[in-house]
């Protein structure tokens, strides 16, 4: 194969990656003997000895291969000329590239040692590329060794923090490592793709300059490469950096100036009516309506100066807010303290380790500010859902569209565009990066900005808006280094609607101590990467401080069974050079129609006209924008603030074959909320007024799209109909809008477990937990089919194994994905999981998400036991709704079963199990035999504070089985009571105290007597008549009968014993 490099880019001439032939004279284009490939048996075992192996031992194991294998593992011998020339290094970051490619390139660049200086080089996306025998092995195949240093060329190597005895060490490793390895190309394996963004670039500084050549290798896409020389990487590096900080410090300036003048935006512009004012000594120098009009340009003056002022006080008292926040330090705090310190309400500057800082502000808005924020941002922002192009491993390009809505608004920068939705055709020409426009801050959103920069104790100029439908779109582990953030960017972020996790993990692990308990001392050393997670509450606002790029890595992963949406809300600074305003030079007609095109906003009708007037647009450089037609949908304003459907923006489907049935299932699996059905687009017509022209289903969409329009304008735009026949649901109210619950919620407690004592104003963390739960209301109970509900766990506890493999990115992901369906519902701290072998008609187990023992449990997870039972009191309301006849009941079992973990059990009393055999006897005992064997969420937080760990479990119950509903006795046939109970219909008992309870079953034990009598002397002796015991006697049967418990099955076989 020949080379493809050309212009710094080395490009394989074929799609599909493969191991290149050695040319005839054996020397690459860089003068370099190329490394044959190698395989089979012999190499598998040297990789086996080299995986985590010093260089000496590495070498040993090369030796001791066959003869045929080892020259092809070893690096040749060197000629005087290559000798001579300068050794070449590369750097490399890791990229969503398969193997194959990354293994082509490094053959190609005739690399005989790949160096390893990640920190943890087991994280990342790209599993294919992480530290083990797999990845050694597989360089061996291509000649190349590999070598692990990230223990002492990590990213802690060079910390900015680093002093001069620590650099010092680095260059002698540097320098031991070039002298030991082997003759031929180097490369350095970091994390970050990017070179500018990876602390290898920071480890060439320090290489010695002499004999060698340093060059950073970058993924143009996903077969091309690029190399950059180490001066240009830092050169670049620097003028960004030093570009960054100059725009920086001018907008600091800013923010100086307006705060010595008193206003946000300065004093406002004086307004002169078109007419001169009237004059002091009452001369007619304009008429009346002259002087209204100068009276009302006074008016709006003052109003904006008013406005100004209310804004620049709004930002001060931020920043004195920010300035007296209390220092909440991780390692000082144990695990349920710090869980408890982020739902107490209060604001806190939380200390981690590396010196991070995160400032946590839990009710930056109050709930009726954040409500009118996500009503502006849905009316006044066009989400855009942009569509990718990537490339699988195996080589396959798929198209997909991003399910998570985007906007952004800066008033100094466009942004490029990281993916095109252009495919490429004859060209083999790689496409630029597009610019397109942002929409311009305005006065809502800069008086939001400001507001946040004072409780940031930054500046910022840009708001970035993602918007997630439901619980099920996330984002994966990241860090926020776009290029213009700059070094050790500062980002806050305000969430509206749904409570979502807000998860952090360090980027190494951790070498410290950390306090066990609340009350004891420290915990020991740790040596582990380290997770962090945050509820993101309604209104909330976090900022991700100094160094929380640098050593973090944050994600937002999963929630099913999260149905409401959620907005967020981050304020950045970004400069770049090369996307500024001012620096910018004028686009062509073409790439100002394009840059117009993609603007994130639907373009206003002048400026359509503009663009058209340009020119017809090129094919396919267009977009799509989609507005739900409110009336036919049924949508007044404010179920539309809560709801998901909401005008947004799309790019057009590469595949011009696509038809409009096609589209509209793209449109429901990726956008649109679940549930809407087969809905129907529409093309507003221009003969009529409100006018609409369905589209036909069967022809492709574009063909739909030119037979409405002659020439496409930039922006088309589309109706979003409901499917025929749909009648809009009923107005629902929200359940506890402003942080309660629906009085259907409280009037549901007849049963004792559901009794919280009227103190839920009193449990810390309460009022939190009832205004998440008020925008996260549970959907239809619908359990898993029996053959697809068992768990299989490992560790005997199936409820810690369903919560460590849902398909939340903090989750463990064994493959089960089978195990989310076993989620009910969740919120930041709870989850509610459907049962394998449910006990009753409706049956829950609601558990905390943190690792709690239930025999392990202290006082201080008191807090979060009563938080548990606010919580299933919620569910159970929420269940009495769906099943109007069913009483629920809330506790937990005194004899735990096999899941260790804290957990309670919410079910319908009714106790009719789906499975005859699943409700065993000492599940009937358990959850009829009262308190003390089913014992409420708040006994056991009391038990908690009084005894410091939960009560003992209670002997096991003697005696016959009773319906717990109408007293009939069963003896022990628990297979006749369980099929009684689903046919029974008196109703279950129901207590508000121990004592109620014990009264009404002496009172049941009466009826159930004299029940006994009846039954003995009638059916039950007439029935043992006609099965031929009527020899005994009547007086016989009876006394058998009364023995048995009133059972008939006993009777006859006490009666055939004798």
């Amino acid at each position: 194969m020949q080379s493809g490099y050309s212009g710094g880019c080395i490009a394989p001439t074929d799609a599909t990656p493969a191991a290149p032939a050695a040319p005839a004279d054996r020397r690459g284009r860089w003068g370099h003997a190329p490394c044959p490939t190698s395989g089979g048996e012999a190499s598998e075992t040297a990789a086996a000895a080299l995986h985590e192996a010093s260089p000496a031992v590495a070498a040993a194991a090369l030796h001791e291969a066959s003869p045929a294998v080892a020259p092809a593992l070893l690096p040749e011998a060197s000629s005087p000329a290559v000798v001579a020339a300068r050794r070449p290094v590369y750097t490399l970051g890791t990229w969503r590239v398969s193997l194959q490619v990354y293994l082509w390139q490094l053959s190609r660049l005739e690399v005989k040692l790949l160096v390893d200086v990640r920190g943890n080089p087991r994280s990342g996306r790209e599993e294919h590329l992480h530290k083990g025998k797999d990845f050694t092995r597989a360089l061996l195949g291509v000649g190349v060794r590999y070598e692990y240093w990230g223990d002492k060329l990590g990213e802690d190597s060079v910390d900015t923090g680093a002093g001069q005895e620590e650099e010092v060490a680095v260059r002698r490793l540097l320098k031991g490592l070039l002298a030991a390895a082997p003759p031929g190309a180097i490369c350095l394996l970091g994390h970050m793709h990017e070179p500018d963004k990876c602390h290898r670039l920071r480890l060439c500084d320090l290489l010695p300059a002499d004999n060698i050549e340093i060059s950073h290798l970058a993924w143009e896409d996903h077969s091309e490469m690029k190399l950059v020389s180490h001066g240009e990487a830092r050169a670049a590096h620097d003028s960004a950096v030093l570009y960054f900080c100059q725009r920086k410090q001018l907008e600091a300036s800013k923010r100086a100036e307006e705060r010595s003048r008193g206003g946000a935006a300065g004093p406002a512009e004086e307004v002169t009516p078109g007419t001169s004012m009237p004059t002091c000594s009452g001369e007619a120098g304009s008429s009346s309506s002259s002087g209204s009009s100068w009276r009302q340009a006074k008016l709006l003056q003052r109003t904006a100066r008013g406005e100004e002022q209310a804004v620049h006080v709004a930002a001060a008292a931020a920043a004195a807010a920010a300035a007296a926040l209390p220092a909440l330090r991780w390692e000082d705090t144990s695990a349920s303290e710090w869980e408890e310190r982020l739902r107490d309400g209060r604001a806190y500057r939380l200390l981690l380790p590396w010196e991070t800082e995160l400032l946590w502000y839990p009710h930056f808005l109050s709930h009726g500010e954040a409500d009118s924020l996500e009503a502006t941002v849905q009316e006044k922002v066009t989400m855009y859902h942009p569509t990718y192009h990537f490339q699988t491993p195996s080589g396959v390009t798929q198209e997909t569209v991003n399910r998570k809505g985007q906007a952004k608004m800066c008033n100094d920068s466009n942004f490029s565009v990281q993916y095109s939705n252009q495919q490429r055709r004859d060209s083999d020409e790689k496409e630029k990066p597009k610019l397109y426009a942002v929409d311009r801050l305005d006065t809502w959103s800069r008086a939001l900005l400001r507001k946040v920069e004072g409780a940031s104790e930054s500046v910022f100029n840009a708001i970035w808006f993602n918007h997630y439908r439901d619980g099920t779109v996330t984002i994966q582990w990241h860090t926020d280094s776009d290029e213009g953030l700059g070094p050790n960017a500062i980002i806050g972020s305000i969430s509206v609607g749904a409570t979502r996790d807000f998860c952090f993990k360090s980027k190494r692990a951790w070498h410290g101590s950390r306090r066990n308990s609340a009350g004891g001392g420290g915990g020991g050393s740790q040596d582990k990467i380290i997770h962090l997670s945050v509820p993101l509450f309604h209104g909330s606002l976090i900022v991700m401080g100094k160094n929380s790029q640098t050593h973090w890595l944050h994600a937002v992963p999963a929630m099913e069974g999260i149905h409401r949406d959620r907005t967020n809300l981050t304020f950045r600074f970004y400069a770049l050079e090369g996307l500024a305003v001012d620096k910018q030079q004028p686009l062509a007609p073409d790439e100002t129609q394009q840059a117009t095109a993609t603007d994130e906003q639907p373009l206003a009708q002048e400026e359509k006209q503009k663009a058209t007037a340009a020119g017809p647009p090129p094919s396919r450089h267009f977009r799509l924008r989609l507005v739900p037609d409110a009336a036919a949908w049924g949508l007044s304003s404010g179920q539309s603030r809560s709801g998901a459907l909401r005008p947004v923006l799309l790019d057009p489907p590469s595949d011009f074959t696509m038809t409009c049935g096609q589209f509209v299932k793209r449109l429901c699996e990726s956008v649109l909320p679940e549930g809407l059905g087969r809905v129907r687009l529409a093309s507003p017509s221009s003969d009529e007024v409100g006018g609409l022209l369905i589209l036909e289903e069967e022809r492709t969409l574009e063909s739909e799209l030119r037979r409405f329009h002659r020439e496409l304008p930039p922006v088309v735009e589309l109706v979003l109909l409901p499917p025929e026949g749909y009648v809009p649901p009923p107005p629902k109210l929200p359940v506890g809008g402003g942080g309660g619950i629906s009085g259907k919620s409280t009037t549901v407690g007849a049963w004792p477990g559901l009794l919280l004592g009227g103190g839920q104003a009193k449990v810390p963390g309460a009022a939190e937990l009832l205004s998440e739960l008020s925008l996260a209301i549970p959907g239809p109970y619908a359990p898993p089919r029996r053959e697809k509900a068992e768990v299989e766990f490992e560790d005997g506890d199936w409820i810690r194994e369903v919560l460590q493999n849902l398909s939340g990115i903090t989750r463990k992901s064994k493959g089960k994905g089978q195990l989310s369906q076993h989620l009910f519902h969740q919120s930041s701290e709870f989850a509610a999981l459907y049962v394998a072998r449910p006990k009753s008609t409706v049956h829950l187990v609601l558990t905390p998400k943190r690792m709690i023992r239930h025999h392990q449990a202290t006082g201080a997870d008191a807090p979060t036991v009563l938080r548990l039972a606010i919580y299933a009191k919620f569910l159970a309301g929420e269940l009495a709704s769906a099943f109007p006849g069913l009483l629920f009941a809330v506790g937990c079992r005194g004899r735990q079963g096999s899941a260790q973990k804290l957990h309670a059990h919410l079910l319908s009393m009714d106790l009719a199990a789906p499975g005859l055999e699943d409700l065993e006897r000492r599940h009937f005992q358990d959850f009829t035999g009262g308190p003390e064997h089913f014992l409420p969420l708040e006994d056991l937080a009391a038990s908690l504070v009084t005894a410091g760990a939960p009560p003992k479990p209670p002997p096991a119950t003697q005696g016959a089985l009773v319906c717990h509903r109408c007293g009939q006795r069963f003896a022990d046939a628990m297979l006749q009571l369980a099929l009684h109970l689903r046919r029974c219909d008196a109703r279950p008992l129901a207590s508000q105290s121990k004592q109620q309870q014990q009264q009404q079953q002496q009172q049941i034990q009466s009826v159930k007597s004299l029940i006994l009598d009846e039954a003995c002397s009638a059916s039950s002796l007439q029935l043992l008549e006609e099965m031929g015991f009527g020899a005994c006697g009547r007086q016989v049967l009876e006394i058998v009968l009364r023995e048995a418990q009133g059972s008939v099955e006993r009777a006859v076989t006490v009666l055939a014993a004798q």
